[in-house]
């Protein structure tokens, strides 16, 4: 009898659910915001540090570009704080390793909740072209 009343709770409870949302205990969506790094030559850029903040909160998600220039951060966010802007900072931290130092570059985002996408929101950034670092940016760079 037990088990029939705990099949049935449950029913009940996923039958109240979204068929197309899983997000974590409060509810809230996974979200992965992916994007490329290269330099003006279209080159990929490795290991350039990518720091993803969103709005409102207070930790950021700090990753770094493959070997392709690829980028991936995730994070949960809560639908109902849709829209949501996310900030996005680019920086060259490995001197001379990717052939030169780059200027870094900064760059906002919106999640819409258009952008909800069966069980997660992806949200692509743009292809992120890195230039070259002029002498005095060079000369501030720390390493």
């Amino acid at each position: 009898m037990k088990k029939v009343i705990i099949a049935l709770a449950l029913a009940a409870i996923c039958s109240c659910m979204r068929p197309d949302y899983i997000g974590d205990a409060d509810g809230n969506l996974p979200v992965y915001i992916e994007g490329t790094v290269s330099s003006e030559e279209l080159d990929p850029l490795k290991h350039i540090r990518v720091t993803v903040s969103f709005e409102g909160e207070e930790e950021n998600s700090v990753v770094y570009t493959s070997s392709k220039g690829i980028f991936r951060t995730d994070t949960y966010i809560d639908p109902n704080d849709l829209p949501l802007t996310i900030s996005i900072n680019i920086d060259d931290i490995d001197g001379e390793e990717n052939g030169g130092l780059y200027s870094p570059l900064s760059d906002k985002i919106t999640i819409f909740s258009e952008d909800i996408k069966g069980l997660s929101v992806v949200k692509l950034a743009p292809d992120y072209r890195m230039t070259r670092a002029t002498a005095s940016e060079s000369s501030q760079q720390v390493l």
